[in-house]
């Protein structure tokens, strides 16, 4: 495993140097210059994927605790757990995966918490702030070796790559987990990445939230990567279980190019249950009329204008990870399939979450700090519990039963509910003349 130095004042990463690394030297003389001189060779791991071991990737949003103020001798185990957080990119997985989760989050704890004591011979206990103790590479290392004991939503971790200096798909590999040993949520935007970059994001087998977001003012003169050929790829590939497994959520931001005939291609993704438009030309909740029958044939209710920004607003607005994080989607899609299976939220496993965004994708930020409008459209699937446990595919709690005639099985010849915007509003209208005629 790759050694990675630092430097305890100030956090300073060093690109990775082979532990087995023995500089070979040779003298040669040169004849004509008469000059002698020495050759070094230095065989390094490569500093490609430095980035994973990088120490200046935002970590956990957390309250700092106070800089604890004591005297006397600390307990060994203290000075134990002080070790192992200085020597943290040494660990390996299987060192770890035969401890105990109890020493585990110890171990966690003494990392994340970034103190290491400064002048170990002095008699006063003091320590001293260490800023981003945690890379990637530990917090990647603890998810593999703890699982779901490590899956608590305070121990997720954000990775904002705005200036990527590798192809997107170098990252991709970093970021995926074949196992799916932890969830990753994605926010790229389009209009920034290549076809084949965008098409790549299908080999991610642990994705759980994908944000395409564009809506960036210098990059406006440039077309959008994202159409219904990229869509209809990823669909396939989806229903064929190739790819986007364990995709349950996604948000479509700023897309100019998307249409009604998105909701034909989401039936492709077996486990998306919530999808979000923001600023999208031909859907938002004004023209509703243009492509609520298609959304509700396919099994998708729409929550009010007014009613979806709410909720979106205090799933994006978390103070204690991120600004305008998207890993809380993912913990609403987990409680919609724990009601779907009426069975608690906590009763149901979860793994490890990664957030990470690449580029400069515009955030969603007006959902947080503007009063909610027309234009962010909120769907949630259709999930009915399954008579004997399980959850099938194509239900908000609020939301009447689909209504079928005998005669015509298929959905999309199912009845609109009465909770659906249009048939708000001509029952209104309705009780509306009634009430005139019943007054003259």
């Amino acid at each position: 495993m790759d050694r990675v130095r630092r430097s305890y004042g100030t956090a300073v990463h060093r690109p990775p140097v082979s532990r087995n690394h023995i500089p070979h030297q040779n003298t040669s003389f040169d004849h004509d210059s008469g000059l002698v001189y020495s050759e070094v060779e230095v065989s390094g791991s490569g500093s490609h994927n430095s980035w994973i071991f990088d120490y200046k990737t935002p970590s956990i949003v957390r309250a700092r605790p106070r800089l604890p103020t004591a005297t006397g001798a600390r307990p060994l185990a203290h000075m134990a757990l002080i070790k192992l957080g200085i020597e943290s990119q040494n660990l390996t997985v299987e060192a770890l995966q035969n401890l105990p989760w109890s020493i585990g989050e110890r171990i966690w704890q003494q990392i994340t918490d970034k103190y290491v004591n400064m002048r170990p011979r002095s008699p006063v206990c003091t320590l001293t702030p260490f800023s981003h103790a945690e890379s990637f590479y530990i917090w990647r290392t603890f998810a593999i070796a703890f699982g779901s004991d490590f899956g608590h939503s305070g121990n997720r971790y954000m990775l904002d790559l705005r200036t990527p200096s590798l192809p997107l798909i170098e990252y991709y590999k970093g970021i995926n987990s074949g196992k799916s040993d932890w969830l990753t949520c994605l926010r790229v935007s389009p209009k920034q990445i290549t076809v084949p970059e965008l098409v790549s994001i299908s080999t991610i087998n642990n994705l759980t939230v994908l944000d395409l977001s564009d809506g960036q003012l210098y990059i406006e003169n440039r077309e959008s990567t994202f159409d219904a050929r990229i869509m209809r790829s990823w669909s396939e590939l989806a229903d064929a279980g190739r790819a986007f497994q364990s995709l349950r959520v996604l948000m479509l931001g700023w897309q100019e190019k998307i249409d009604t005939w998105i909701f034909d291609m989401l039936d492709g993704f077996p486990h998306l249950s919530i999808v979000l438009f923001t600023d999208c030309r031909w859907i938002h909740h004004k023209n509703h009329k243009d492509w609520e029958d298609d959304a509700w044939k396919h099994g998708w209710n729409i929550m009010p204008s007014k009613r979806g920004t709410k909720h979106l607003r205090s799933l994006l607005d978390d103070k204690a990870f991120y600004p305008a994080s998207i890993s809380n989607l993912h913990y609403e899609s987990t409680r919609m399939a724990a009601d779907a299976a009426q069975e608690p939220v906590k009763s149901i496993p979860d793994r490890p979450l990664l957030e990470c965004w690449l580029g400069t994708p515009r955030p969603w930020r007006h959902v947080i700090d503007e009063f909610p409008g027309t234009r962010t459209v909120y769907l949630q699937k259709q999930l009915r519990p399954k008579v004997g446990g399980g959850i099938t595919r194509p239900v908000l709690s609020d939301t009447p039963a689909v209504k079928r005639e005998p005669s015509s099985p298929n959905t999309s010849q199912a009845k609109r509910p009465q909770g659906s915007i249009s048939s708000k509003r001509r029952v209104a209208k309705h009780s509306a003349a009634s009430l005139l005629a019943e007054m003259s």
